[in-house]
């Protein structure tokens, strides 16, 4: 089936289904529509009566036989707000289309028509549409608002970029904060997106639950963290620069959650991730181990012993490899600019070329353990580090 089939499909069997399912939304149980249809299920359309308002100023609204809701409308009226690209006008959206469907709404909650009623203020734009309301005398704010008026009005965003999640899902968060702020509905709107596009994008055979539930949420994230492994060694960004590099440059708060969100943080470098004037910020390890490993990244670690194969890159020399005899292994300690070690060798013919060098001592076999001790790289793992703190090795660093 070609996707414009699918396209025109969806629009079509949505409005059949909001007509169908409209019906049975005032109904408590079968018997009662039984009572008024003649059936248990409803799979035709009727013509039916809806009480509309209350005690005073209520009337009855005779509903046509296929007469679809204001679930529909306001289905209708996004599309008219989608642009060539297949981005939404929210401005258009929110300021023509929803102000002006309240003239015409047949149906809808309290949530979407005082959404609606309250964005008409000159001086609220899409994005701040907060406002408050009272039920029975307890008042209710825009962040109580959690209900399904987002979610039902958000299939054309998802036909009108079909493939590109990260859009869709972009596209039907800022469609639904115009009208709600409880994260029920904004996630519930965009559940319902990625649902769609994997539906019409997808064969049914090639459907996986499990995928479908995990990916949510996490390609994003995994964007950013491949963003984050291709920056240099010695070298770093901003978040805004990881931003614009995955294609959301206006998200560059979420990359931060990302980094803090990363699971293998040496692996993944988020430390060499810094602010838009080049300032520390947040660091799972605190920004004094965020400062050292970027100083450390100036210099090159040379050992004698056993370094993780999983780590090594050509900043980490495990000289028990590389150097053969005294010769190589003079040779090699020559050629670097800074040097961390543990070994007093490399420390003699350090000094012999006068080459910037720090010698540290541990009691550790394993010289990646002490590089590489989990998320955090502290100075107090092992018994010979105790007086040896993060600010104090930065100090030492800063000394050459």
């Amino acid at each position: 089936m070609k996707p414009e089939t699918k396209y025109k499909g969806s629009i079509k069997l949505s409005a059949i289904g909001d007509a169908l399912g409209w019906i049975t939304e005032f109904e408590k149980n079968t018997l009662s529509l039984k009572e008024k249809f003649g059936t248990e299920r409803i799979d035709k359309f009727y013509s039916w009566k809806k009480p509309v308002g209350g005690r005073f100023y209520g009337f009855i609204d005779n509903i046509n036989a296929g007469s679809y809701s204001d679930d529909t409308q306001l289905l209708l009226a996004v599309a008219r707000s989608i642009k060539k690209d297949g981005s939404l006008d929210h401005n258009y959206f929110a300021k023509i289309e929803l102000p002006n469907w309240l003239d015409y709404a047949r149906g809808g909650g309290r949530t979407v028509k005082t959404a609606a009623d309250k964005i008409s203020r000159k001086s609220v734009k899409w994005y701040n549409n907060f406002y408050n309301f009272k039920v029975n005398g307890i008042n209710y704010d825009y962040k109580n608002s959690g209900a399904n008026g987002a979610a039902m009005r958000v299939l054309p965003i998802a036909l009108a970029n079909l493939g590109d999640v990260e859009k869709i899902k972009e596209e039907i968060f800022c469609n639904s904060i115009i009208t709600h702020g409880h994260p029920r509905a904004i996630l519930g709107a965009m559940l319902y997106g990625y649902a769609i596009n994997q539906i019409i994008m997808y064969r049914p055979e090639d459907f996986n639950w499990d995928k479908y539930i995990t990916q949510i949420g996490t390609d994003f994230q995994n964007k950013v963290w491949s963003a984050l492994c291709t920056i240099p060694y010695g070298d770093v960004r901003t978040y805004k620069q990881i931003a614009q590099q995955i294609g959301h440059p206006k998200a560059y708060r979420a990359v931060g959650g990302a980094c803090n969100r990363n699971p293998i943080g040496l692996i993944v470098p988020c430390h060499r991730v810094l602010g838009s004037n080049q300032s520390l910020t947040g660091y799972a390890g605190g920004l004094d181990l965020k400062e050292l490993l970027l100083k450390l990244e100036d210099y090159i670690v040379v050992s004698t012993l056993l370094l993780d194969s999983k780590i090594k890159d050509d900043n980490y020399i495990d000289l028990s490899k590389e150097s053969k005899t005294i010769e190589d292994f003079t040779y090699i300690v020559s050629l670097m600019d800074k040097i961390i070690t543990t070994d007093t060798s490399t420390y003699h013919i350090s000094d012999a070329f006068i080459i910037p060098t720090i010698v540290i001592f541990t009691d550790s076999k394993n010289l990646s353990k002490f590089i590489y001790e989990n998320d955090n790289l502290t100075f107090n793992k092992f018994e010979s580090w105790k007086r040896l703190r993060a600010n104090k090795i930065i100090k030492l660093l800063d000394s050459f």
